[in-house]
This record gives structure tokens, C-alpha cells and sequence, in this order.
């Protein structure tokens, strides 16, 4: 990103600060500072972890258009340095995530870390040099807009009685999805162990699950809004 900005890439550069705590810096820009994004066809991400990943779906679910995505991968692949870059919906969490409802296009790309957030993590700096080149030179007026947040906040209900998301995806990720959730109501106590662990506390938590069904509920909750 720094290279891009000294490159002079048109765009708003955001470097944010604890994501790995629940994205609290852009949750705070939603919350505090949203006009900032005003005008913003796509956030893209550079947080992905492989070398082939453009990511259409995380928590918030379908976060970036088929379209976008696709057109994101040709326009990097044909820059000639050597990417093979695809549409990928197993995504899970990361900045962009937070502004899935006011954004239209919100992605996440591979930098080529693997075995991340673990002891043996690596980076593959080849490929981000690859990636790179790429991003200079590739042609941002190629991208396809084609998601409407508004649009799909309609679609995409909530079952507030058992408290799960109806998600509208690929048939893979919402097994994924499913899989998960049955996984985390077997054993609450080992997930609500490994939240504590990674610095998730209650208020963090609930205000994340409020924020994610509806931002506007963010106004109505004292805790909250401390």
C-alpha cells in the first residue's frame, strides 16, 4: 500500500489498527467517522492468506459481488507476472467486513502468508512482489461494480429467535457456515475460552453481533456506544 500511495494509485489508503481484536479501527471509522466513505465503490483488503484468493463472502456474508471479484482476478492475472488469482468464498474475517453494509464491493486478497496466526507463519514475498506489479499496473476503470449493500441487507434476513443469519451464498459456504455454527453450539465453552484468549470480551463481542444484524441498533445500546 505504500508503494501504491507513492505510486500515486488514486484511492483511500486506510491502515487500520487492532483487527485481530475484533477490527476495532474499522468498526470506529463505521461508528464515528462514516462520511469518510463516502463514495467508496470497493474496499480491497490485502490481509488473505495464500496466493490465489480474491474473497467473496466473510462473517457479514456476502461481502463482494462474483463480478467484482472476477474481474479483479482477470485484470491482476493479465498484468503479465505470473498471478493465477480467482474468485474464493471461504472467507472469514477482516476489515473490509465492516463496511459490507455502505460499501458495495468489499474483498480481501492474498499476500501469500501461510500458517498464519501460529509459530511456523510464513510469507511468500515473491508473490507479494508479483502482486505488487500488478496493482500498479493493472487498470482500476476494468473493475465491475455490482453489488447493492441496501439490496442485500433486504434479502439477507436475520432469525433473531435462534439467532443465525439466513445466508443467500454458494451451497459450499453456507455448509461451511452450518458446520460451524453446530461445531460452536457443542462446545461453548472451549470457543468462549479461545474468544477470552484472543481479547475478546462480552461487550466486544455483543456489540460486534449487534453491528453486524443491523449498524443502525449501534445507536440504541449505552455500552456500545462507550
Amino acid at each position: 500500500m505504500l508503494e501504491m500511495i507513492e505510486a500515486g494509485i488514486p484511492g483511500l489508503y486506510v491502515f487500520h489498527r487492532g483487527e485481530e481484536k475484533g477490527c476495532l479501527g474499522s468498526r470506529w471509522i463505521v461508528k464515528n467517522t462514516p462520511n469518510v466513505l463516502n463514495g467508496i465503490e470497493a474496499a480491497i483488503a490485502f490481509d488473505r492468506a495464500g496466493n490465489r484468493d480474491i474473497i467473496t463472502h466473510q462473517s457479514y456474508g456476502r461481502t463482494c459481488s462474483d463480478e467484482f471479484a472476477l474481474s479483479l482476478a482477470i485484470e491482476l492475472n493479465n498484468q503479465g507476472t505470473g498471478l493465477d488469482m480467482m474468485p474464493d468464498d471461504t472467507g472469514v474475517y477482516t476489515d473490509t467486513n465492516e463496511y459490507a453494509h455502505c460499501i458495495p464491493e468489499c474483498t480481501n486478497v492474498s499476500v501469500g502468508y501461510l500458517s498464519n496466526h501460529g509459530p511456523n507463519e510464513t510469507c511468500d514475498l515473491n508473490h507479494c512482489a508479483r502482486l505488487l506489479d500488478a496493482v500498479l499496473t493493472m487498470d482500476m476503470s476494468e473493475l465491475v461494480i455490482a453489488r447493492d449493500p441496501i439490496a442485500q441487507a433486504e434479502e439477507e434476513r436475520f432469525d433473531y429467535g435462534w439467532g443465525r443469519q439466513v445466508y443467500s451464498t454458494t451451497s459450499k459456504h453456507s455448509n461451511d457456515m452450518r458446520d460451524l455454527i453446530d461445531l460452536v453450539e457443542d462446545n461453548p465453552t472451549i470457543v468462549a475460552t479461545l474468544l477470552v484468549s484472543i481479547g475478546y470480551s462480552v461487550a466486544d463481542l455483543e456489540a460486534h453481533i449487534y453491528s453486524q444484524q443491523d449498524p443502525q441498533y449501534a445507536d440504541d445500546i449505552p455500552w456500545y456506544r462507550q
